[in-house]
């Protein structure tokens, strides 16, 4: 069915040659925004879509090779004689367009939806349209997704409009003298690159807004339900909508590092930290998801690597995870290493070599470069089957870069990978990196350490024998007992054994039974190393004791921990004070009374549900007018003051509370704001317009729950009262 040409079609073809856009090349800004509607609404075809008399010519897109097809056929010419997003759920169940050629044929679309391009005149120029060859429906969130994008590409449009206004401008005013000219240039450029960095900012905002907003409710309810009797199918789905929801999130977070990187407007910290803690820390989080996999998860620290150095652990862990995780993702078995080591190639002293190999899919060589795009992967079936954005590594790429480094990979298909990047020297003087390491002298003893991966026994061997100890490699049960055999032989016993839990022939186990029943009265002491984290009561079976247990993922201070234990080194113990006792029973905690100002009547029955877990009485007030006229009615512990409201905004709120605070002479009430704005100059004007805190949505019950307990004070208003 060909669709009729809509009311003033002349007018509306005349307004789409004014933009000037038809058979351009394609464009950064409008390639970015089709990537991202096919990646948060899931779909493998996402076009910029522009209808003139005879065709509709594609300005962006992804997922076809086509730039243009007859606009008899064009499913967007139905689109824009709509005022909102027009939806075919089923192209072969509706009549209009069952024998359609785009049905039929390549790309055989069975669902599409458009949102009409409604320039500021009211004419539909064309359509931001989703294609998926199964069908489907949209979600609520998925619409108002696609209507915020659909929003954005409008406004790319009048601002490239408004650069080429600019342009002209720029080359009328090239008649007059050279100074004039000069100076109109620079000047034309200027408001260009605000008018740029403002719509650019205005876009990020808004996307950042109107998304956290109703994840705020998705990802907070999901957190309740998880608090209720639910059935194992329940939980799953729970699991499921919740998982999705933070994969949202963590997309909307990719994309403002980004953007803030490209601004210019991403500034590192620089402040000492544990560079050993950081690191166990990272394979302490990620060792779920490879346990889970069946991967060996390997941290390796050099001795030789200071404990504290200056920078940013935040942005340093971020880049962490992220090679970590998609080391995991992409590795189906096999092993991951991370490595930090002195790099003593680099002409800088003191510089450190962090390395993140795999035993992954690998990388083909002509797409070595290209994993570092913004939105790239090596083929859309490696979307489909791991997942993920495509922005980790850019983002990571960029963020070293800011440190000082350069981010390397190398890799064979097949085989696996290796990313590398080198740290510049930061290291802190050796009275401000004391370490809290147990202090072991093993001069003396001989340590037999059994484990079928060569790597993690390098790295018992490089911490150990730093310490005077004399190692004993085995990597399976039975070269392990011939090598307690041979020892006994020489008069050279064993002194301590450290035994992996999955060995080649056997398990740690049996094999620490064996090592019992051998050395008799002269049991050597052992430690199993395992993924199992086990409680303290089953350290024994009726034939073995195990003296210490070593959890994965290996950690220099777990291993020497666990060493100390077992060899019994004596320790101090701690000094217990005994409290007095008391001859007063505390009474229960006066409720917290609580002032929350929030417009959106979902998170004001999230918050409310939230705060039933700690005693409060919470009163609600729908915009920051009827906040201040509430506060100034009645004393309050703390106020849960939103940003974005109508009527008046939180910033205008606190401001009026805190001048009339001043003014009668009050106690500063904490004021913690919530927002879904995660900009830096965002939270920075609340902080100037007096608010104590900062909590970001979408909020989780715990942190909300800890903010409260953090900064909640009693009011000596109401202690009066």
């Amino acid at each position: 069915m060909i669709a009729p040409y809509p009311e003033h079609e002349e007018q509306r073809v005349e307004a789409l040659k004014r933009y000037e856009i038809l058979d351009t090349e394609p464009e950064a800004p409008f390639d970015d925004l089709v990537q991202l509607a096919a990646q948060i609404c899931q779909v493998p075809i996402a076009l910029i879509s522009l209808i003139d008399p005879l065709r509709q010519w594609f300005k962006a897109k992804t997922g076809v090779g086509v730039c243009q097809t007859s606009r008899d056929i064009a499913f967007c010419a139905h689109a824009i004689l709509q005022h909102d997003i027009f939806e075919v759920p089923d192209a072969l169940a509706d009549n209009r367009f069952s024998t359609n050629p785009l049905v039929t044929e390549a790309p055989h679309i069975r669902f599409y939806a458009g949102i009409p391009l409604v320039d500021r005149d009211g004419y539909a120029l064309g359509t931001l349209c989703l294609i998926d060859r199964v069908p489907r429906r949209l979600s609520p969130q998925h619409r108002q997704a696609l209507t915020v994008l659909g929003r954005q590409v409008v406004a790319q449009f009048e601002l490239r409009l408004h650069h080429r206004q600019l342009a002209t401008q720029v080359a009328r005013l090239k008649e007059t003298t050279a100074l004039e000219v000069r100076n109109a240039e620079l000047q034309q450029a200027r408001d260009h690159a605000l008018a740029a960095t403002k719509a650019k900012s205005e876009f990020l905002a808004s996307m950042s807004h109107e998304i956290r907003t109703p994840l705020n409710a998705i990802i907070g309810m999901a957190d309740l339900l998880q608090d209720t009797g639910l059935s194992p199918v329940q939980q799953e789905y729970v699991n499921r909508f919740s998982h999705a929801a933070s994969s949202l999130l963590d997309l909307i977070n990719d994309i403002l590092d980004l953007s803030k990187i490209e601004a210019g407007r991403m500034e590192l910290e620089s402040i000492p930290f544990d560079l050993h803690e950081l690191i166990d820390r990272t394979a302490e989080s990620m060792a779920v998801r490879a346990h889970a996999k069946h991967l060996t998860l390997l941290a390796f620290v050099h001795p030789d690597v200071p404990t504290s150095i200056v920078g940013d652990p935040t942005r340093l862990r971020q880049v962490l995870m992220n090679l970590v995780g998609n080391a995991v993702k992409f590795t189906e078995r096999g092993e991951v290493v991370i490595r930090v080591e002195p790099a003593c190639d680099d002409e800088r002293a003191g510089a450190l070599r962090c390395s993140i190999s795999d035993t992954g899919i690998g990388i083909p060589r002509d797409k070595v470069t290209a994993i570092f795009g913004s939105f790239t992967q090596l083929d859309s079936s490696t979307t489909r089957k791991y997942g993920g954005t495509g922005l980790g590594l850019s983002i990571s790429q960029r963020l070293v870069e800011l440190m000082g480094g350069r981010l390397t990979v190398e890799s064979v298909l097949g085989q696996g990978s290796t990313f590398t990047f080198v740290l510049p020297p930061t290291a802190v003087s050796a009275a401000e990196s004391a370490s809290a390491l147990p202090s072991i002298d093993l001069h003396g003893r001989r340590i037999l350490v059994v484990d079928g991966n060569p790597v993690s026994r390098m790295i018992v061997q490089a911490h150990l024998s730093r310490l005077g100890a004399t190692i004993i490699e085995s990597q399976t049960g039975a070269s392990a007992l011939a090598a307690i055999d041979a020892a006994r032989a020489r008069h050279e016993p064993i002194d301590l054994a450290i035994v992996d839990s999955d060995l080649p022939d056997q398990h740690g186990m049996h094999l620490a039974e064996s090592i019992a029943t051998r050395t008799g009265d002269h049991a050597i002491p052992l430690v199993l190393h395992t993924a199992e984290v086990r409680r303290a009561t089953t350290r024994s079976t009726d034939n073995v004791t195990i003296a210490s247990y070593l959890y994965k993922p290996l950690s220099r201070k777990r291993l020497l921990s666990a060493v100390e234990s077992a060899l019994r080194v004596p320790a101090p113990p701690p000094i217990m004070q005994q409290p007095a006792p008391s001859q007063v029973q505390p009474s229960d905690p006066a409720p917290l009374r609580i002032l929350l100002v929030e417009d959106m009547e979902d998170n004001r029955v999230l918050i409310t549900l939230f705060l039933k877990a700690i005693p409060s009485r919470l009163d609600v007030a729908e915009n920051g007018l009827e906040g201040v006229n509430r506060f100034q009615s009645g004393p309050y512990d703390l106020v849960l003051m939103d940003i974005q409201m109508p009527i008046m905004d939180g910033y205008e709120a606190t401001r009026s509370i805190r001048a009339w605070e001043a003014t009668e002479g009050h106690q500063a009430t904490p004021i913690i704001a919530l927002t879904a704005s995660a900009f830096e100059e965002d939270i920075e004007k609340a902080r100037v317009a007096g608010v104590t805190a900062h909590l970001t949505k979408p909020i989780k019950k715990q942190t909300l729950l800890e903010a409260v307990r953090r900064y909640a004070i009693p009011n000596p208003r109401k202690e009066a009262a």
